[in-house]
């Protein structure tokens, strides 16, 4: 698993294996990859850091690191005795489910997405309606996006190290947003 002259994460020939089976396999795979990372960044955790076993998986699945991240995060919000009690929620729907502020309400959210899907087919809930049903108050999806580009946009404007001509885009958008009364 180590080798010691470079001190390179390599992957175990067990999980070599693992990451070829399922990179064959469908949507379910997304999370077992979460699973398999989660698991080999724990075992490394004190050794390596996490972005270098993630580059490993990465490598070897042919994905890059963010996605791999993107699976374990996941993977880690979303215990799979969760999945198997909905095992008809597809990855995209878990990544939707998990956005919610409080992750205590996730198995809540997972139910409500299940319960209020499209019942002439027995598909869950869109992943377009669960972050609607999650947008904060009663406002659509694209102003709680709007509300949290702009916000950006203030830490850009009043961040000291960001080049001058960023600052001031960054300011003339925020002072056109309230001009306009977004």
């Amino acid at each position: 698993m180590v080798e010691s002259s470079k001190r390179r994460y390599v992957l175990p020939e067990s999980a070599v294996q693992v990451i070829h089976q399922l990179s064959e396999s469908d949507d379910v795979v997304q999370l077992s990859i979460g699973d398999l990372s989660m698991e080999l960044v724990d075992e490394a955790e004190g050794v390596y850091p996490p972005r270098e076993v993630r580059a490993a998986i990465a490598r070897e699945y042919k994905a890059e690191p963010v996605t791999i991240a993107d699976r374990e995060r996941i993977a880690r919000l979303v215990p799979p005795a969760l999945r198997n009690e909905y095992p008809i929620l597809g990855f995209h729907q878990w990544r939707a489910v998990a956005s919610v502020r409080d992750k205590s309400q996730i198995p809540f959210i997972a139910r409500w997405a299940v319960e209020n899907g499209d019942t002439h087919d027995g598909r869950p809930a869109s992943v377009r309606a669960i972050r609607r049903m999650l947008a904060p108050g009663d406002c659509e999806a694209w102003e709680a996006r709007w509300k949290r580009a702009l916000d950006i946009l203030e830490l850009v404007r009043d961040d000291e190290g960001a080049p001058n001509v960023v600052r001031t885009l960054a300011h003339l958008w925020v002072e056109k947003a309230k001009h306009l009364a977004y």
